[in-house]
């Protein structure tokens, strides 16, 4: 299978032949750039740890935000605009505590000075890392799935969090979303 090339305007896909013909687009005359298949979503986990940013107060004085800025300190090269995943508590009360869409590519974005005022110590606030907007698709703030129903479940015990938790991204399989969606599900 040779290169193949498309129009950004009409999202017509060409051939190599096609294009050593003509390098413009046959409906509009755009010029043809290489063509890169879209790529299915990833799942993450994005974790907090709740003695470093306090996000019970956060979601308490936000509960009626849609999103939430997020640091992205591993895989900023990978995260992308909608994909999927949850948020991740660590500490005595782990487990996840949202479902969440990514909402931005992950960007040097500043912190707000409200977003500031939740850091435990004020020096996280200069760590440089990008960010992007989650979006949350089901809040779980009051019925989390704990950590232990994750260290017992056949498919949610495998998650890379659960063996070394020491990261604020981890990747999470498509299964391992699936699961922990279905389970939101039944509970719901």
């Amino acid at each position: 299978m040779g290169n193949q090339y498309t129009c950004k305007k009409c999202n017509l896909v060409f051939s190599q032949a096609e294009y050593q013909v003509n390098r413009f687009c046959e409906i509009c005359s755009s010029y043809l750039v290489p063509y890169v298949p879209p790529r299915g979503a990833k799942h993450w986990i994005f974790q907090v740890n709740p003695k470093t940013f306090r996000i019970f107060d956060w979601w308490k004085d936000h509960q009626n935000d849609d999103s939430i800025t997020w640091s992205i300190r591993q895989y900023a090269d990978e995260v992308r605009k909608g994909d999927l995943g949850v948020i991740w508590l660590s500490g005595n009360k782990s487990g996840v505590y949202a479902l969440v869409k990514v909402a931005s590519d992950p960007a040097n974005i500043d912190h707000t000075e409200e977003e500031k005022r939740y850091w435990a110590k004020s020096t996280e606030i200069y760590k440089i890392a990008k960010r992007a907007a989650l979006e949350y698709q089901m809040k779980l703030f009051d019925r989390p799935i704990e950590r232990w129903f994750c260290l017992n479940d056949e498919v949610l015990s495998d998650m890379s969090i659960l063996r070394q938790p020491q990261r604020t991204v981890f990747k999470l399989t498509v299964d391992q979303f699936d699961r922990i969606s279905e389970y939101v599900q039944r509970r719901a």
